[in-house]
């Protein structure tokens, strides 16, 4: 069958085949001769090259019969071609490998191939049909490599948080992202062109034109800060960048822009600003406050030098400073209630609060500045006794700060009013004035750290701004809320605590006072501490009272002493420098002949932690400096009660 097919090409050829074939085995385009049967009777070198495969290698095959032809269309061409038609057939991906496996050589044998069928007649019979392939798989391939990067960067500039969009070399914009649509809400068809300065602030577009325009003429990147409207009518802050995708020649081609949402950054920036701003107003608030305690306590601390000073004055003085104390105490216990709330570290000790009660502890805080004001002061309660369940020392401590609040922002003569009632699930405390008001742009802001409201002149006496922050934070501990009201500057404010309703619970009511005030007695006392000024006045203090008392001002000299003198009870300062207040009172809980001594940590460390840690190293009170006198007394005077029966209960008189 094969030497027929060669007999038949010869014919085909006839005298000039040889030439023929020379000419066409040379040529740099694929050719292939098919018999009039299928098979195929000879093809040139650029047909090897092309498929990777030999004459003699495809001597078996028919390409009628080829199933893939079949299925990509091609066999139809075909079977026109060997039925006398010139025919076109169009560019296909065919591969070998699916046909003839294992036969090509070719590393990567498949290839889009398109082609067009002569056929060759003889004596007026169809001798042969000739195939002239044309190989477009390069061009095939960077058309696919090219939409491939067509889709990446389709997808990856509508997947880009930024607004992206691209501009012919004279700035008209022809293509936007899909971001740019969904925040604009604008169509292509009204952004096309110079359609953007739709969205663009008035007021700032023409600087924006003029800046786009001059980098248009000098070819040069644009960078701009400006805000773009979106769908819903409103302004966000945006950053935009463009540069220019150039030419060989380094001429402008286009341009690409991306525009950045930086609206939360600018507000970031905006806020640590104002928070700057306030943490400077705060300092400079913080020095005022301590400074006006600290003037009149140093000027009675002259007045006491004084050897003509007699009783009256000296007693007035001693009311002064201890007004000036207590107000430095509570800036200080301000200041460290915000930190620890803030850092979560409060930690609430409920109990029955009698609400009647609650008010009286706070209006002994308040009443002298009330008083000092003149302000007429409004209670009102219920009937019926009243009671809830609270941590009974941070509600004080809210309600000492709202009447306090209300007392400094009201001018003299003012009215304040604080009342307490049942409102459903929950229990209102209110506290209103008809002082200074809160201006409307500073209401929704009132309880952030550091603000203050009202006049220049109020705030002069409005201390750090912090109080409404505390009595927030202390409130949301309790699972309430607190809201304030006023209808602006002039006319007064409202401050309404809602917390939720809890029956109290019955409890031993002897432990209300779990240090007893006694009758005076008398006992060996130790004061340990490092600062020299605070032991020795601590020890005078104690000394005037009677009782022996002896100084150490380190850990090791404290055990010395201790073994020596035997006190009944000990005042320890914590943070000691070598060996600290911990470890004393460890070594003092391991000596025998100590074990009944009354430990008393006497520390600036409050928090819970520090509580926890006293008491695990063997103290028996933590006590929070300044120490209140009457604290003091209660707690030597528990000595006396048997709270801790001491192993020497001899007690000593300074001579």
């Amino acid at each position: 069958m094969v030497t027929e097919e060669r007999d038949g090409l010869d014919l085909v050829l006839g005298a000039s085949g040889s030439h023929f074939r020379e000419l066409m085995r040379h040529a740099p385009f694929s050719v292939q001769m098919l018999s009039a049967t299928g098979r195929t009777l000879w093809v040139n070198d650029a047909w090897s090259t092309l498929w990777g495969l030999t004459r003699e290698q495809v001597e078996d095959y028919n390409m009628l019969e080829d199933a893939q032809l079949e299925r990509l269309g091609v066999a139809p061409y075909i079977r026109r071609a060997l039925n006398g038609e010139v025919v076109r057939i169009p560019a296909v991906p065919y591969d070998p490998e699916k046909t003839l496996p294992g036969r090509s050589r070719n590393a990567d044998p498949m290839r889009w191939v398109g082609a067009i069928a002569y056929p060759f007649y003889r004596r007026e019979a169809l001798a042969a049909v000739v195939l002239i392939h044309e190989d477009v798989t390069a061009e095939r391939r960077a058309s696919a490599a090219l939409r491939e990067s067509e889709e990446k960067f389709r997808l990856l500039a509508d997947t880009i948080p930024q607004l992206a969009w691209m501009a012919r070399a004279d700035g008209y914009i022809v293509w936007y992202n899909r971001r740019w649509y969904e925040y604009t809400g604008a169509s292509p068809e009204q952004m096309e062109g110079w359609g953007w300065q739709s969205v663009h602030d008035p007021q700032v577009l023409p600087e924006v034109l003029e800046q786009w325009k001059n980098s248009i003429a000098q070819a040069a990147p644009f960078e701009m800060v400006f805000p773009l409207k979106g769908a819903d009518g409103q302004y966000r802050i945006f950053l935009t960048r463009v540069d220019a995708l150039r030419g060989e020649d380094g001429s402008v081609r286009a341009w690409f822009g991306t525009n950045t949402d930086i609206s939360e950054l600018k507000r970031m920036e905006e806020a640590l600003r104002d928070a700057d701003r306030r943490k400077d107003e705060f300092l400079a608030t913080l020095a005022h406050e301590l400074r006006n305690p600290l003037a009149p306590i140093r000027n009675a601390l002259e007045v006491f030098k004084s050897p003509n000073l007699d009783p009256a004055t000296a007693a007035e003085m001693r009311d002064r400073m201890e007004r000036q104390l207590r107000q430095l105490v509570r800036l200080v216990d301000d200041l460290l209630d915000v930190a620890r709330v803030m850092r979560n570290k409060v930690e609430l000790e409920k109990d029955t609060v009698d609400v009647r009660t609650l008010f009286d502890r706070a209006l002994e805080t308040v009443q002298p500045m009330i008083e000092e004001s003149g302000h007429e002061l409004e209670i009102a309660l219920p009937e019926a006794p009243f009671q809830i369940h609270a941590d009974p020392v941070r509600l004080e401590q809210v309600v000492v700060n709202l009447l306090g609040n209300a007392a400094k922002y009201t001018g003299p003569g003012g009215r304040v009013r604080l009342s307490a009632r049942r409102e459903k699930e929950d229990v209102v405390i209110e506290v209103e004035d008809n002082g200074v008001g809160i201006a409307p742009e500073i209401l929704p802001y009132v309880f952030d750290l550091f603000v203050q409201a009202g006049s220049s002149d109020a705030r002069s006496r409005a201390g750090l701004g912090i109080g409404l922050t505390l009595v927030k934070d202390l409130v949301e501990l309790h699972g309430g809320s607190v809201q304030a009201r006023s209808d602006g500057p002039g006319k007064g404010s409202r401050f309404a605590v809602r917390i939720p309703f809890v029956e109290p619970v019955e409890r031993d009511k002897a432990a209300d006072n779990p240090i007893p005030a006694t009758d005076p007695h008398y006992y060996r006392l130790l004061v340990v501490d490092d600062n020299e000024d605070a032991a020795e006045s601590l020890a005078i203090l104690l000394r005037v009272q009677g009782h022996d008392v002896m100084t150490a001002h380190d850990g090791p000299s404290a055990l010395r002493v201790a073994d020596l003198f035997r006190p009944a009870l000990v005042f320890m300062d914590i943070g000691m420098p070598s060996m600290d207040g911990y470890e004393v009172a460890r070594r003092i809980r391991a000596t025998p002949e100590l074990a009944g001594t009354v430990l008393v940590a006497l520390t600036g460390w409050g928090q819970q932690e520090d509580r926890r840690r006293s008491i695990d190293s063997g103290f028996d009170h933590h006590v929070v400096k300044p120490v209140d006198p009457l604290t003091l007394t209660q707690i030597v005077g528990g000595l006396a009660a048997g709270v801790r029966a001491p192993r020497d209960r001899t007690t000593r008189t300074r001579a």
